[in-house]
């Protein structure tokens, strides 16, 4: 809890007053509490939590408004209505490239971009309708919050995979990937892209020693997920998801995490 309130999750007047104050918390409030609580509970994830504690804070914010004899105002629909999703968040950057000659720096960024275009369509997640936000020498994107994380761990990192073999099939500099992938709550900043602290997490995935420590021995492309992923998606069971891929570690600032190497030689 300390960590979230020092990395500006979650101000401790937010916090002082969900716990204390008899109104009922903002909806963002709540989904941090829970996520960082089960987090670090054990036999449980923010994934098998949040939509059993999402359903109470609606009758509760509904609840609070039957009671007035105007019936449900507006503001309290629209809180109902508009409690925020829980997005996939994925960042990929481009691993230690082998020059530094500018013109083959830029083919290898374009190449990162058509592999995964190329992945999400073989996946059916439209990359048309994907923002794929530009890091220089990667980029990272969210998905809708229909996508299920799953196929995002199972078949579109197999796929992404499957394109980066192709491209250095034929390539004189081969191209190794970092990909970093969390889910939670995301903010649109409509100048500079989505924001917040999920995106923060699925940041330092991607650019984990741990990570880098790993592709550098070997491997064509290494996958860092976050413990909310690992204990609500990898642990259940779904297919093309193994457990046994993963190896576990802790990063600064995030907690457990969780690393597989792709392609290794």
């Amino acid at each position: 809890m300390a960590d979230a309130i020092t990395n500006g999750r979650i101000s401790r007047s937010s916090l002082h007053s969900a716990l204390t104050a008899p109104t009922l918390p903002r909806w963002d409030v709540v989904d941090t509490l829970v996520e960082i609580l089960a987090t670090r509970a054990r036999n449980t994830s923010p994934e098998q939590e949040l939509d059993g504690f999402l359903e109470l804070w609606k009758r509760a914010a509904t609840d609070l408004d039957l009671r007035s004899t105007s019936g449900p105002s507006p503001a309290a629909l629209s809180r109902v209505v508009e409690a925020p999703a829980r997005r996939v968040v994925i960042f990929v950057s481009l691993h230690q490239p082998e020059t530094g000659d500018d013109a083959v720096l830029a083919w290898q960024r374009r190449g990162l971009f058509e592999s995964v275009k190329s992945a999400l369509a073989k996946v059916s997640i439209d990359p048309g309708a994907t923002e794929l936000v530009d890091r220089g020498d990667g980029l990272f994107f969210v998905l809708d919050p229909t996508v299920p994380p799953h196929r995002v761990l199972g078949l579109w990192v197999a796929e992404l995979h499957e394109a980066v073999r192709g491209a250095n099939q034929l390539a004189k500099y081969r191209q190794r990937l970092r990909v970093g992938i969390h889910q939670g709550v995301t903010v649109r900043d409509d100048r500079h892209g989505p924001t917040g602290y999920a995106v923060t997490v699925a940041a330092r995935l991607c650019d984990a020693t741990f990570g880098r420590n790993l592709l550098s021995a070997g491997g064509d492309l290494v996958v860092g997920i976050s413990e909310d992923l690992w204990k609500g998606v990898v642990l259940q069971g779904h297919p093309h998801v193994r457990p046994e891929d993963y190896t576990q570690t802790e990063i600064e600032h995030s907690g457990s995490a969780w690393f597989r190497v792709l392609g290794q030689r």
